[in-house]
């Protein structure tokens, strides 16, 4: 992803159901998301096409 100077590249989301959040980025935005690290309270960083665009 490339991005001009003052655009945002960075997302940080917080979800109080991370399923149904998740899943919803997933099918509009295209983000990958894997499983959350259970020692970081299920955080995760989602990605499209490798590349990371958020935490969640």
């Amino acid at each position: 992803m490339d991005f001009s100077d003052g655009t945002p590249c960075w997302r940080q989301v917080n979800f109080h159901d991370l399923d149904t959040g998740t899943e919803f980025f997933r099918q509009t935005a295209g983000w990958e998301i894997p499983p959350g690290d259970p020692d970081l309270d299920g955080y995760a960083l989602a990605s499209v096409a490798g590349q990371p665009v958020s935490g969640v």
